[in-house]
């Protein structure tokens, strides 16, 4: 942890030195010297544990795998004095070490929460399948719940012992968003859902990135005749994998959850052009259909570009507004006063 904010690709600056004149006018270089204090001085470890086990699309098992991630506890944590938990899901091509769970992660510990941020299985430091594929909502839902179960029962005193279920939240950014939504129908005792610019489905997500390249190539008008094959292939291969790419999605599982009115936390940039904007909508309108099951405690739509990127860029841009929700959410998810993070600030 001591090296991994400066060992990581920034926006403006790529994997250069960090000063401000590569980050302005974005954010400010400050925020990325301030976590690599933090993170000296608030060391982390590598925790391993295992997915949960869970029901592929065709009723066989899916394989239980075993997952590594950091575990990063807030300064001050301990058994006398517990912190809340939040299991922080990395997204697509990404990781536990990448940079944008990792800034999050280090906002969130700065608040007074505790993180793990775990792997999908054939991630960085866990395990490997003989599937080998991108799962997507066939097995990543049953890692993520993996880390929720090791986070909220913290064996052989890791973690500093257990904690109550109404203590440990999900938070995922991109995919991790998509499959912490799926999660969180699944497991009705997560207390809340942080669901940062999710995609509702692989579908839509490959269809929208599709589109582009093909209007990169100057192609855009064969979009519907190369598009819907394309996809048919690759969802074959999936499938011929054990993977079915349409299977419990975040529209059958959210349903099934608790009536409970858990609070949920959603974002979105509309200059988006990785997960198209209609998907939030999608999301938004499906947690509207159960006001009993769910409470949408914030809706942050926002517009801009952070060198030239949309997708994830708004903890950099508006970092004290994002880092303010963080804190006004959890604490009010978890059942504590504002002053829980305001202390930390």
């Amino acid at each position: 942890m001591d090296n991994i904010t400066f060992n990581n690709w920034w926006p403006g600056c790529g994997y250069e030195e960090v000063t401000q004149s590569c980050t302005h006018p974005c954010y400010n270089a400050s925020i990325l010297e301030d976590m690599d204090a933090f993170n000296k001085n608030a060391n982390g470890s590598i925790v391993t544990y295992q997915s949960r086990p869970g029901t592929s699309y065709d009723g066989s098992p899916i394989g239980v795998v075993d997952l590594a991630g950091w575990w990063l506890p807030a300064p001050g944590d301990s058994p006398a004095s517990p912190a809340p938990r939040i299991v922080l899901q990395h997204g697509f091509t990404s990781n536990s070490n990448k940079l944008f769970p990792q800034f999050a992660a280090y906002m969130l510990r700065s608040l007074g929460f505790s993180v793990l941020v775990p792997n999908f299985r054939d991630h960085c430091y866990s395990g490997n399948t003989s599937e080998h594929v991108y799962q997507w909502s066939n097995a990543y839902p049953y890692d993520l719940l993996g880390a929720w179960d090791y986070a909220r029962m913290g064996p052989e005193g890791l973690l500093g012992g257990p904690r109550d279920t109404g203590q440990v939240g999900l938070m995922g950014f991109s995919k991790g968003s998509f499959v912490s939504c799926i999660a969180f129908g699944l497991e009705g005792s997560v207390p809340a859902a942080w669901l940062d610019s999710g995609p509702w489905k692989p579908k839509s997500v490959f269809e929208h990135g599709a589109r582009q390249t093909l209007d990169g190539w100057g192609i855009g008008f064969a979009s519907d005749i190369l598009i819907g094959p394309t996809w048919d292939a690759v969802k074959k291969a999936a499938l011929e994998k054990g993977v079915d790419l349409d299977w419990q999605l975040p529209e059958h599982t959210l349903p099934t959850g608790p009536d409970t009115m858990r609070p949920v936390y959603i974002l979105q940039n509309m200059d988006d052009e990785t997960v198209p904007v209609a998907e939030n909508d999608l999301l938004r309108d499906m947690l509207a259909k159960y006001p009993e099951k769910y409470t949408v405690a914030g809706d942050w739509v926002f517009t801009g570009k952070c060198y030239g990127g949309a997708h994830l860029f708004e903890m950099f841009r508006s970092y004290t507004e994002y880092r303010d929700q963080l804190c006004s959410f959890w604490s009010a998810a978890f059942g504590l006063g504002e002053s829980h993070c305001k202390k930390y600030a």
